[in-house]
């Protein structure tokens, strides 16, 4: 495990707890301006009421703005920028709701759940409501939500997934465009849309008048018609008007397509949606969190500080005529405007992929929320961070020191100083010892647990990095990644009694039921286990399906290893007793460590981009994922505590200063004062005052 401040990349998050005491939103409406920045609101608002900041989307209370880049490029398609707002996960441009391992009608990537599958499998209705020319319903900016597919233009197999969604039920109500688009698209492949949509319980008419004209008590329907000019406003009342007959909520998608070509079309667009939004809004925000953006900007600017056209006493057909309008996508920031319960959580500038935690933490389904941040003194890299439950420590590596915290307040209680490269603390209780892996130094420093007072320094293997306590052995193991082994070291007396040949960089480790330890591999991609009394290793096992393992948690009752990788970037489940891969899910990137909580059977991976995924264990081989919880990018190791439920997360803010020339290596540095460790707590349990 590689200390944080050499490959943390900069950022800043500025969707914290607020809101964390709120009254959840009961339902939430996500409108979509396709190509909406901040660029075209201006001149839509210039070009509609002959004033700037005239929109009521301009005087909504909560604006953020946010990055839209993927995971591979710096300007984003819709496809992608919508997978990240509606799953939390960013992935490449052209695919819907799959991991950035997808390729373009070659292979899928894992599918990623999105919030709309969230709220039916909580019972929620949803719906969607489009009016794009072509694709209609089916474009990516909407699709992202109910769909999965490698290739954002295979709109009859993406319809299909409304019809036999992977996820939950499907969306309960469909209006807007693309029916002949789509009809065409589903005859090539074999399917009657007259005959398989009434099949699946859905009313199938063809104009919003005929929509309106169903029995309100008609809750499933789909609607597809090619009039892109329909009423919006009416359309949303209509979906309303059926969805929030369920008593739990509803959760509804709202895409206008104000990317047309023409600016003066595009201008018009913007302002009906703006009216829409307004009329939703003032009806709604007591219960609902109504929140606006958009896929990604284009360059469509009023430009020109000397032309008559632009003068404020300027026609809207003169400004129009002098508009700045190139077609490209553009990488800047999006607006994300809200209102209602919990929308102050949209503030300053945030990633694409908080929109999702912003709409997730509104209806209150995050299952682990920020409780409070401790403060830690001094500003060099981290790596482990340790919690001794009995005695409510923290033991918190920081590049030359541990700083030990109390656990249920932050107050500092001392440092364990002289620890050159640190990157672990184990904990020996019964021996009151104390063991850290000083990695810059080869040495383990050996500290009484009572006053942090240093007893002595051991030899180890060479770089010695994860270090963790066998209780049947009473030895303390340190992962050498310099010498590619293990020493092991006897807790009572200190010394160094031997090594085991792992032949790989060890990560993170676990105590297994059968008596011997397991651990990761990180440059082998395979989980090893030895024997802690006859340091022989005992079984190789392939992770197969992914690379570069780091964390490791482990079930004594299923027998079943959580295995966190980071290429691609899945946590992998393995029966221990013979290596057999039982399932994998798709996880945040440059993840690092993971836990597990046999009472709740949840499973915990922290990862570098700031997501903290969690998954519920349905049977041995079966998993859910319970929707990752934002934290703050550079949160990769964590800490679980066993008797409160917490995770110990240790963060900061890093900078990184480019590099003079392509042959060196960009600088990082960490920004002073910002670094903390951040407590998460179960969402459900009332916050214990500390």
């Amino acid at each position: 495990m590689r200390q944080t401040h050499k490959f943390v990349i900069a950022a800043l998050l500025a969707v914290g707890s607020a809101g964390a005491q709120q009254t959840p939103a009961k339902n939430v409406i996500f409108f979509l301006g396709d190509g909406a920045g901040i660029s075209s609101l201006n001149a839509a608002s210039i070009y509609g009421y002959g004033r700037p900041q005239a929109l009521y989307l301009q005087r909504m209370p909560n604006l953020a703005l946010a990055d839209s880049s993927t995971a591979k490029e710096w300007v984003t398609d819709a496809a992608a920028a919508v997978t990240a707002i509606a799953t939390g996960v960013k992935t490449r441009n052209g695919v819907v709701s799959q991991t950035a391992t997808a390729v373009r009608d070659v292979r899928d990537g894992d599918n990623l759940k999105t919030i709309m599958e969230y709220a039916e499998e909580r019972g929620l209705s949803t719906g969607i409501i489009a009016n794009d020319d072509r694709t209609g319903v089916t474009i990516a900016a909407v699709a992202a939500f109910y769909a999965h597919h490698n290739n954002r233009q295979r709109s009859a197999e993406i319809f299909q997934q409304i019809l036999n969604p992977k996820f939950g039920k499907g969306p309960d109500v469909v209006i807007g465009t693309g029916l002949k688009w789509i009809s065409a698209e589903s005859t090539k492949l074999g399917h009657n849309l007259d005959t398989e949509i009434p099949a699946k319980g859905y009313a199938y008419v063809h104009s919003l008048n005929e929509v309106k004209q169903l029995d309100p008590d008609k809750d499933r329907l789909i609607a597809l018609f090619d009039d892109g000019d329909f009423d919006l406003n009416t359309a949303v009342e209509q979906a309303v008007t059926r969805l929030s007959r369920n008593p739990k909520g509803y959760f509804l998608v709202v895409f206008s397509d104000c990317h047309l070509g023409k600016a003066g079309k595009s201008l018009a667009r913007i302002v009906e949606l703006d009216k829409t939004v307004q009329a939703a809004a003032e009806l709604h925000q007591k219960d609902t969190l109504v929140l606006m953006t958009a896929d990604h900007s284009y360059d469509l600017r009023i430009k020109g500080e000397s032309l008559v056209e632009t003068a404020k006493g300027a026609t809207s057909a003169q400004i129009a005529s002098v508009i700045s309008l190139e077609d490209q996508h553009t990488a800047e920031e999006v607006p994300v405007l809200a209102v209602g319960p919990c929308s102050n959580r949209a503030r300053g500038f945030i990633s694409n992929t908080d929109i999702f935690h912003i709409m997730m933490g509104a209806l209150g389904w995050e299952s682990y929320r920020q409780q409070a941040r401790y403060p830690v003194s001094g500003d060099g890299g981290w790596d482990y961070i340790t919690v001794d439950s009995e005695a409510r420590r923290l033991y918190v590596s920081h590049e030359t020191q541990v700083n030990v915290l109390d656990a249920d307040t932050g107050k500092p209680i001392g440092v364990i100083a002289d620890t050159p490269g640190v990157h672990g603390t184990a904990i020996a209780s019964a021996q009151r010892h104390g063991f850290t892996s000083n990695g810059k130094e080869d040495k383990v420093s050996i500290f009484d647990l009572a006053d942090l007072r240093l007893i002595r320094k051991v030899d180890v293997g060479k770089g010695p990095d994860g270090i963790y306590f066998d209780a049947a052995s009473n030895r303390v193991f340190t992962n050498n990644h310099g010498s590619h082994d293990v020493s092991a070291i006897d807790a009572f007396t200190g010394e160094v009694v031997g090594t085991v040949k792992l032949d790989g960089d060890g990560e993170q480790a676990i105590a297994a039921a059968n008596g011997l330890i397991y651990v990761n591999s990180e440059n082998t991609s395979e989980v090893v286990a030895f024997d802690p009394k006859t340091l022989q290793v005992k079984s190789r096992f392939p992770v197969g399906v992914a690379k570069t393992p780091t964390g490791l948690a482990y079930d004594a009752r299923s027998n079943r290893l959580f295995i966190a990788c980071r290429n691609p970037p899945k946590m992998v489940v393995m029966d221990a007793a013979n290596g057999k891969v039982a399932a994998s899910l798709p996880i945040g990137t440059g993840a690092d460590a993971a836990a597990y909580d046999a009472d709740s059977k949840t499973i915990f991976v922290s990862n570098a981009d700031g997501v903290l995924n969690l998954f519920r264990q349905k049977s041995a081989d079966e998993y859910e994922a319970l929707g990752p919880v934002m934290t703050q990018p550079s949160a990769k190791t964590m800490a679980f505590d066993t008797k409160t439920k917490r995770v110990y997360l240790p963060a900061a803010d890093v900078d990184v200063i480019p590099a003079a020339n392509a042959s060196e290596r960009p600088q990082r540095k960490i920004r002073p004062g910002s670094f903390a460790v951040l407590v998460l707590r179960p969402a459900q349990n009332p916050a214990p005052k500390l």
